[in-house]
């Protein structure tokens, strides 16, 4: 009997196990509240969300 193989791409949720979690930005969404400019994001493989303020010069 063979034993099952499992094929799982680096930037995969179900890789996290085998490769460690990635550093990107994902599901990026962007707030305006009182004149500020705040951008949300996930991070660790959906297990939080980040918070940013932006701030642009002139």
């Amino acid at each position: 009997m063979s034993e099952p193989t499992v094929q799982v791409h680096a930037g995969s949720p179900a890789a996290a196990p085998f490769f460690g979690h990635v550093n990107q930005l994902r599901d990026p969404a962007i707030h305006v509240e009182d004149n500020r400019i705040l951008l949300l994001y996930v991070v660790a493989e959906a297990s939080g969300i980040g918070l940013a303020e932006v701030f642009f010069n002139a």
